[in-house]
């Protein structure tokens, strides 16, 4: 593949996303998904500290050498910025490919720049970044100091990054965009009934939104996986998947030709003609 699928490991023994259902991904599934993607050559986890759930993912990891992972790392409390990413180290046995703060608050904290500095000059990982989910903090962090990746939400319903130039001019700095949140943490998995009554202030646009999708036959997951992949320049994607089944559905999506590019491009149009701005539904955060 021409472009870099990471899978994202947030809700690995956890509950997470608002379609969970507490159905926890246990050890089996999470080797299952590794093995899957050795199939198709994906070489990337992406992981953070406040998961609370690297020890466990750390043991599968171990069996699969030629495995790399992104690090997300924020303030426990407990230990110091240095002190977190030892830790990580010890239990995955390398340091990460890729080290991202987790906020842009912790990005612009002089330690955290000067450790990621130091660990980058002594090779000992190769990108460091930030983890964002706004215009004004990329302005911000830009301010501050260059990174090297930005990990950024987007998907059909929140493209506010899009619109806005904010993507485009990280690429024309040459920076790196990690792609997540393309489900929406769950939410397109959703019924359109039950997605309007959580956000009823967006009836109509959610209606559209579905029209769409009943228009190409194709389900709102894949619908966005689709849209967002298929964008000029964005060349890594963070994937949430349950198991190795829905690792494997995604796969052969990107790699199926169904969808020319006139399609795509009148999928885009539509999508982008929606108003989901300035709303609830585009930050989990608020939900």
């Amino acid at each position: 593949m021409d472009k870099n699928i990471i899978v994202g490991t947030a809700q690995f023994f956890r509950s997470y996303g608002i379609n969970n259902n507490n159905n926890i991904i246990q050890t089996e599934d999470v080797r299952e998904i590794f093995q899957e993607m050795n199939l198709h050559a994906i070489t990337h986890i992406d992981t953070a500290n406040n998961y609370n759930n690297t020890f466990q993912i750390s043991k599968i990891f171990k069996n699969f050498k030629m495995m790399e992972y992104v690090l997300k790392v924020s303030n426990d409390n407990k230990n110091k910025i240095e002190k977190i990413i030892e830790i990580e180290k010890q239990k995955f046995t390398k340091y990460p490919d890729t080290l991202l703060a987790h906020s842009s608050e912790f990005y612009m904290d002089r330690e955290f720049i000067n450790l990621c500095k130091a660990l980058k000059e002594n090779n000992k990982i190769k990108k460091i970044g930030v983890s964002l989910y706004s215009s004004n903090e990329i302005d911000l962090v830009l301010e501050k100091f260059k990174p090297d990746v930005v990990q950024l939400p987007l998907n059909i319903i929140n493209n506010s990054l899009l619109k806005s130039n904010s993507i485009k001019n990280l690429l024309s700095q040459k920076i790196d965009v990690h792609i997540r949140s393309i489900f929406s943490q769950g939410l397109l998995n959703l019924s359109e009934n039950r997605i309007t009554k959580l956000f009823p202030e967006k009836k109509i646009e959610i209606q559209e939104l579905f029209r769409i999708s009943k228009k190409y036959k194709i389900l709102l997951p894949d619908l966005s996986l689709l849209w967002v992949y298929n964008l000029k320049s964005i060349n890594n994607y963070v994937l949430g998947v349950d198991n190795k089944f829905q690792l494997r559905h995604n796969v052969e999506l990107l790699q199926n030709k169904e969808y020319d590019t006139t399609t795509l491009n009148a999928i885009s149009n539509e999508i982008l003609s929606l108003n989901f701005d300035n709303s609830r539904i585009i930050d989990p955060r608020q939900w």
